[in-house]
């Protein structure tokens, strides 16, 4: 009796594991499309620079917009790229920051840019024509 009852049990785990696993299984993929088209959408904007950061974080029903940028237009390029990309009626809570603008920021950044890309660890990306752009 003791054996039936945990071979029962253990058909039980096994039948609810599957079951769970073929029902969680298109979401996984959706998600996973979802968020490489998301990657995609935010990569590519017009003047997004190696010192700006947009993240995002999905939820039940809604995309979170997280980081930082230097320009205020690309926060809103953001969140409407994200709007294409998923769809008009998506929900999304941008909670980019906008960096301040300063002389003294400028040019740490510029220095900094300069001494990453004047290393020879990084001399062939140094060299991609959208170096200028990058600034």
């Amino acid at each position: 009796m003791r054996r039936l009852r945990s071979h029962i049990a253990f058909s039980l785990v096994l039948l609810f594991s599957l079951c769970c696993s073929a029902t969680l299984a298109p979401c996984a993929d959706n998600i996973s499309s979802l968020t490489r088209k998301l990657q995609r959408a935010l990569v590519d904007l017009p003047g997004y620079t190696i010192f700006d950061f947009v993240s995002f974080r999905i939820t039940d029903d809604h995309v979170v917009l997280l980081g930082d940028v230097l320009r205020p237009e690309l926060k809103q390029a953001a969140e409407q790229a994200v709007r294409t990309a998923i769809g008009k009626n998506t929900v999304v809570d941008n909670r980019i920051e906008i960096l301040p603008a300063s002389v003294q920021g400028a040019a740490i950044r510029r220095k900094l840019y300069d001494r990453l890309y004047a290393s020879d660890n990084l001399c062939v990306t140094s060299r991609s024509p959208n170096r200028e752009k990058a600034i």
